[in-house]
């Protein structure tokens, strides 16, 4: 948009209500002019002079559009005045954008992204595909960002739509600023100022509309790095504090607004209970289990209380039925307040649900109008033949409304639905678009709508309909998931029309988001008006705010909390205070802000656990006599060894003593290890002590010097003669005052170093010489990367021999230690049969080519399953001989115990010799088993689930065993170099360091080597392997083995603290976060020198893990 009159050098741009207003500038004004609206200043800047048959303009050249969203009205600064305070820090992070296949299919760009960040505004980023897209910048660090320029290529030029949204480091990006309408042009500099100043650890550009392909020359972000990444006084900090135990799969939590101080915890197996004064009344208040179908997406799922209840005494309840549809019902309370009458139901609405998953129903009354709005997922077709999400006449995939307080049965659609009458569509709709909608929450102060919604791959959403909405909002599923395009099949994705989201997180920080309370309690001003959200996996807490204006931008999203739990649900008592459900531990907790620690007076020393919450292998009831301070109390587990209690702190501490109160009175001796969490999302093996007497000692005092920070104390009893208890378990500390609960790790950041993979799932060299890295594809080949470059033709193609994918394909590369000689390498894949292979292939005189015509079968294991085959390959660097990993074979359970027989290679690591010259190989002589009848001579170690990607540290030859767990752990076994082989990790007996319910094996720890690391499932899937950092890179990572969970992409290291005399594992052993990847990584592993890099298994990316 350009002015006719010659003199004219700038134009005036009026974002929200997209009309234009020319203006004009003279000579005198030139140098500052602006238009002030609402507080919103946009100020279109042109470089004076004619306009008339001018050639493209370079982008020193062009027009400036600068948007500032200022606290009050003022004057935006010119783009002539004072440079920003900050830096272009963009060039140090790393950009992705979206784009599409050969097949069409939208993936991530994380090649050509970069040629938007690379400070050359000649080359440019295209999506090569119209609006949607987008491109976000992953900062290296945090920074203070002032302001956020972009360098627009447009051709044809035309109104543009942008969003921009940040993530202040919380793992949740949010809606920060929309600009429609944009009238742009090529080489046109964008600039939106950020006043205040935002913390920012992404910048996300969604294009929602464009006339052309969506490209960007430059994406520019200005700013400062952040010392302390948290601002006093910026967020409240928050714990748990348990409230009551005993609770069977709690979904729900909520009041009746009847003035009777009673919650109300919808359990999903069918009962609703009533927790009176922290106790749970022992009978239910409603038991409906005969009529409810359970478990999945499916049970009893949402009660609502009417306004009045304590007039009307009926309530309502959603849960799937036998048949498994969504059934909503009335219950009316009977003569005793505390019992509803289960034949008292009155059916309302059924919602046929064509599957198991996705089936919604959740429930809330509007806080203004007294109408009954329920949810309803897409039914769970994952092809979404159907199309119940674009379907208009279906109650799927949409949120309702209905009134059924108006004595019309079942119900009365109120006239002022948006779809009353309206030809196609069902009358009871009162918003579409959504996938399986959570705990959706009304404000009561405001009336806002806050709809968090369950994304599908990729991430979560949480949607906003303001108090003024007349309905009919679509918000998106399935044209898009979240702010992204979905690739559906059956319509192209268009944000024309759609409400998107205004808070996302992706799958890398959780699985599946669980809503939502808006807090209105009292005594707490920080949180006031904050949407509570959390992740049911994760353990993750945000707390969302919106902007103080309805019609401005800026929402902001907090982490308030990172819990070791599975948050199901988040709901309030009726004075606001706010409570969440733990699924898999059947606690529910009060939410609580602690106070901010005061920098100038000393911290106090205490025993911590008495504001912690107990957990244990058994007997949850009386799980909190352990940490109540009394000791004539006991947590009796009611079982022998193994079992295990844990201490989860309220926050961060730094511990310096644990104190052990024994119940026992037996002289035998007992065993424990002691595991700290220290707040990373793993816990690690602290110490091990044996031959402890609980009736000689009476009290076990455990010293921590130095002092540890931590957050959960585990302690695992692993032999005894008597069923473990604990009278009390004291642990003593201060609180960390450090902003970063890991202060000490190390610091690091992913380089991008090669792309166009498809589907990497190992790192490896060939340790010649060469400084190759190769890189197996599932698929079967093995590419090659010289000098940052990924070579075209692949070493090896074994590809049409090779059956992929899931977790079968070609898995294992080795390369022997005299391979620049011998030139031979080892690997192993899948084959057409599904059974395990190992074989030989020869180097051709191109170095950077095999023979595939050469291979020579070494092994074969047969596998009865597709999954859990192992596959792993490395030479051990002292002996020189092949170890091999495989799984145990893939049933769910391991009913035929493969893993802890002898007579078979399934579950097992192995050793065997294949550089001898024997063939097709040999048996090492100091095998364990190699002169044992009935055991496989070539087994090293047993007890294993699937230990795809174990690593020897190259420097002390420690092995380090990373092993896939069942349902509940991750783990990683270390085997030190002088072990003589023959130990038995556990599996299936036990999971980690717990008891595993085998239907056959009888849990016991005895001759069992257990691991020295762990995580739950709440923080990840599927462990991945590894590397011990010794090259030179990252000098504050040697001496760390890396490993990585697969689903969420987060990167730990593993550390011994503390050197035994010798090599044992019982060491104090701490792990590190050092990151977030953002994607599933698959492999990690080594280049020749030590260094570590990361393979990105869906972006087809390897990255080098270095320190910033």
């Amino acid at each position: 948009m350009r002015s006719n009159n010659r003199e004219s050098g700038i134009v005036f741009l009026k974002l929200f209500n997209r009309n234009s207003v020319a203006g004009y500038c003279g000579a005198s004004f030139k140098r500052n002019c602006g238009l002030v609206l609402l507080g919103l200043t946009v100020t279109l800047l042109a470089a004076c002079g004619s306009v008339r048959n001018r050639q493209p303009q370079l982008p020193s050249e062009v027009a400036s559009l600068t948007v500032s969203l200022s606290p009050g009205s003022r004057w935006t600064a010119s783009p002539f005045g004072p440079p920003p305070i900050g830096e272009n820090v963009a060039p140090l992070g790393f950009a992705t954008a979206s784009a599409r296949d050969l097949t069409g299919l939208q993936k991530v760009d994380a090649e050509t992204a970069i040629l938007a960040i690379d400070g050359n505004s000649d080359t440019v980023w295209t999506s090569n595909q119209p609006a949607p897209q987008w491109f976000s910048v992953l900062l290296d660090d945090l920074y203070r960002v002032d302001r956020i320029q972009m360098v627009i290529t447009q051709a044809p030029a035309g109104p543009t739509s942008h969003e921009l949204w940040l993530d202040n480091g919380s793992g949740s990006r949010t809606l920060f600023r929309r600009l429609t309408d944009v009238p742009t042009s090529d080489g046109q500099i964008l600039n939106v100022e950020l006043d205040p100043p935002q913390i920012v650890s992404e910048v996300f550009i969604n294009t929602t509309k464009s006339p052309s392909w969506v490209a960007w020359r430059e994406v520019k972000v200005f700013g400062q790095p952040v010392l302390d990444p948290v601002v006093a006084g910026s967020a409240p900090r928050l714990t748990l504090q348990p409230v009551a135990l005993g609770l069977e799969l709690p979904v729900r939590v909520t009041h009746a607004g009847d003035n009777s101080r009673r919650l109300f915890v919808a359990e999903k197996m069918g009962r609703i209970r009533i927790v009176r004064n922290g106790s749970v009344l022992t009978a239910p208040f409603l038991d409906i289990t005969d009529r409810v179908r359970c478990c999945a997406h499916r049970g009893l799922i949402d009660m609502a209380f009417p306004p009045f209840y304590s007039e009307k005494n009926h309530f309502y309840v959603s849960y799937t039925n036998a048949s498994g549809h969504t059934i909503i019902s009335r219950f009316r309370t009977t003569e005793n307040a505390d019992r509803a009458d289960p034949d008292s139901e009155e059916v309302l609405l059924t919602i046929e649900q064509p599957a198991e998953h996705h089936n919604g129903g959740s429930m809330a009354f509007g806080p203004r109008d007294g109408y009954l709005y329920i949810s309803s997922g897409d039914g769970g077709s994952f092809s979404y033949p159907d199309n119940p999400a674009l379907d208009t006449d279906t109650l799927l995939s949409k949120l309702l409304r209905i009134d059924v307080e108006s004595g019309i049965e079942p119900y009365l659609v109120p006239e002022s639905n948006p779809f009353i009458k309206a030809e196609g569509y069902r009358d009871e709709i009162w918003a579409l678009g959504l996938r399986n909608p959570g705990k959706f929450a009304f404000d009561l102060a405001t009336g806002d709508l806050f709809i968090p919604d369950s994304g599908n791959r990729r991430s979560e959403e949480v949607n906003f309909q303001p108090a003024n909405s007349v309905g009919g909002e679509d918000y998106g599923w399935f044209k898009m998931e979240g702010s992204l395009c979905f690739d559906n099949f059956v319509v192209p994705c268009s944000a024309e029309g759609l409400t998107l989201p205004v808070a996302e997180y992706d799958h890398a920080l959780g699985c599946s988001v669980a809503g939502g309370v808006v807090f209105r309690g009292k005594g707490s001003p920080a949180m006031q008006g904050l949407f509570l959200y959390a992740d049911l996996c994760s353990g993750r807490l945000w707390g969302l705010r919106r902007p103080q204006h309805q019609e401005q931008d800026g929402w902001q999203s907090t982490l308030l909390l990172n819990a070791p739990i599975s948050i199901s649900s988040i709901g309030e008592d009726q004075d606001g205070n706010v409570y969440v459900t733990s699924f898999q531990d059947g606690v529910l907790y009060s939410l609580v802000e602690r106070s901010s620690a005061n920098p100038n007076v000393t911290a106090i020393r205490k025993n911590v656990a008495l504001q912690g919450a107990g957990r244990a292998s058994s007997e949850p009831a009386s799980i909190e006599f352990a940490i109540d301070g009394d000791p004539a109390t006991v947590w009796n587990a009611k079982h022998p060894p193994p079992q295990w209690y844990s201490v989860i702190l309220d926050d961060l501490y730094l511990i310096d003593q644990i104190e052990l109160s024994f119940s026992q009175y037996s002289i035998a001796p007992v065993t424990l290890e002691v595991w700290l969490g220290n707040g990373s999302g793993t816990r690690t093996l602290f110490t091990r002590l044996s031959d402890v007497r609980p009736a000689r000692e009476k009290t076990q005092t455990i010293h921590i010097d130095p002092p540890q920070k931590a957050n959960e104390v585990l302690l695992l009893s692993l032999q005894g003669s008597e069923d473990v208890a604990w009278r009390e378990v004291k642990v003593f500390g201060t609180p960390v005052t450090n902003s970063r609960p890991e202060f000490n790790a190390p610091q690091v950041r992913l380089v991008e170093i090669a792309y166009g993979l498809d589907l990497p799932v190992l790192i490896s060299n060939a340790g010649d010489g060469s400084g190759r890295i190769f890189v197996v594809e599932q698929k079967g080949r093995i590419r090659t990367i010289k000098g940052g470059h990924l070579q075209d033709v692949p070493f090896l193609d074994i590809s049409e021999r090779v059956v992929c994918c899931g977790e079968q394909g070609l898995f294992g590369l080795a390369f022997p230690p005299l391979y620049s000689e011998n030139q031979h390498f080892y690997v192993s894949y899948s084959n057409l049969d599904g059974d395990t292979v190992v074989s030989r292939f020869k180097t051709s005189d191109d170095p950077d080519r095999a023979e595939s015509e050469s291979e020579e079968v070494v092994l074969r294991i047969a596998q009865p399953y597709k999954v859990h085959n192992g596959g792993h390959l490395a030479f051990g660097p002292r002996d020189g001989y092949l170890y091999i990993g495989s799984g145990d074979g893939g049933t769910f359970r391991d009913p035929d115990n493969m893993a802890q027989r002898t007579d078979t290679l399934l579950g097992k690591i192995l050793r065997i010799d294949v550089e001898s010259g024997a063939v097709p190989y040999a048996i090492p002589i100091d095998n364990p088993f190699a002169r044992s009848e009935d055991v496989r001579a070539e087994i090293w170690a047993l007890g294993l689930r699937n230990p795809w990607s174990f690593a020897f540290d190259r420097l002390t030859g420690a092995l380090f065993i990373p092993d896939v767990g069942g349902s509940l752990r991750e783990e990683v076994n270390y085997q030190p170099a002088d072990s003589r082989g023959g130990k038995n990790y556990g599996w299936a007996v036990m999971e980690g360091n717990i008891c595993f319910e085998h239907d056959s094996l009888v849990c016991s720890a005895d001759g069992l080597t257990l691991p020295v690391a762990e995580y739950d499932h709440s923080r990840g899937c599927a462990i991945v392997g590894g590397a011990v950092s010794r090259g030179p890179a990252s000098t504050a990572l040697v001496g760390l083995f890396l490993f990585a969970d697969f689903c969420r992409g987060d990167i730990w290291g593993l550390r011994r603290t503390v050197e035994p005399a010798t090599e044992s594992a019982d060491g104090m052993w701490q792990s590190f976060l050092l990151a977030n990847a953002g994607f599933p990584v698959s492999s990690i592993g080594e280049d020749e020198e030590g260094n570590v890099y990361a393979a990105g298994y869906q972006n087809g990316t390897i990255f080098l893990i270095t320190q910033r």
